[in-house]
């Protein structure tokens, strides 16, 4: 029980909107530990002391759905555990999102009131605890997962800044939220990572890596504009003008 990992949630995403009455929850495993089952807890009460429509998994798996509908034009907050046995992991942080699966009326939200610190000296550095961000410094392949093997899922472009949702063991690779429904891999060469590495989970259950997928590599690219674009994602390319190739 002290190695379970605390689970990762990724979809339904913290703030967003889902246009299905049963949605589709799912979680990343933070710890090669492997759980006989996950705790998920769901209720329109951000304490869940009310009524808990969440319940165990029964297995292993990173993922669930609801048995019965969910209201729509209601927020709802979850969050999730990981068990062995009867022993439970710490709670993930509680998420919340809303179910807008049909027309809901307008609601006015007003900011919580924030009362500023005497001194309004802004500091250079981030804070700490800042949302870890990557930053692309070229246009790159957002992939599958986190390996030139796997297939492209999409691009993204140079100067483009998303959220950093997980990484592999080397931090090699990071696992970006593009949008609420997208996600992806893109290699740590491409960009630039800004934040505390250590508040980023480890994301163990991948798919499986394509065995059929070629390897590219900077060599690939025979010409010194497709080597400085860098078109396949595949980082740190640079055209040797001695050698007359593309080099990583």
């Amino acid at each position: 029980p002290g190695l379970l990992g605390v689970p990762y949630l990724r979809y339904p995403a913290d703030g967003s909107s889902v246009s299905e009455l049963t949605p589709g929850f799912s979680w990343s495993r933070s710890s090669p530990c492997l759980p006989d089952a996950y705790q998920i807890d769901l209720s329109t009460d951000p304490a869940f002391s009310a009524i808990n429509l969440g319940e165990d998994t029964g297995d292993p798996r990173t993922n669930w759905t609801p048995a019965s509908a969910l209201a729509n034009c209601t927020t709802y907050y979850w969050r999730a555990a990981s068990r062995v046995g009867t022993s439970l992991s710490t709670f993930s942080l509680t998420r919340s999102f809303n179910v807008a699966a049909g027309f809901c009326p307008p609601v006015l939200v007003i900011p919580s009131l924030v009362v500023p610190s005497v001194t309004l000296v802004p500091s250079p550095i981030p804070a700490a605890n800042a949302e870890p961000v990557f930053l692309t410094n070229v246009n790159a392949n957002c992939r599958y997962g986190p390996g030139l093997a796997y297939e492209p899922l999409t691009s993204v472009l140079a100067g483009q800044s998303f959220p950093v949702q997980g990484r592999n063991e080397q931090a090699t690779w990071f696992y970006l939220l593009l949008s609420a429904r997208e996600r992806c891999w893109v290699s740590a060469a491409v960009g630039q990572f800004s934040g505390d590495l250590n508040l980023v989970p480890i994301i163990y259950d991948l798919l499986p890596t394509p065995v059929s997928a070629p390897s590219a590599a900077c060599h690939d690219y025979k010409d010194a504009a497709s080597c400085k674009g860098d078109p396949k994602g595949i980082g740190g390319c640079s055209w040797d003008l001695k050698k007359s190739q593309c080099v990583p």
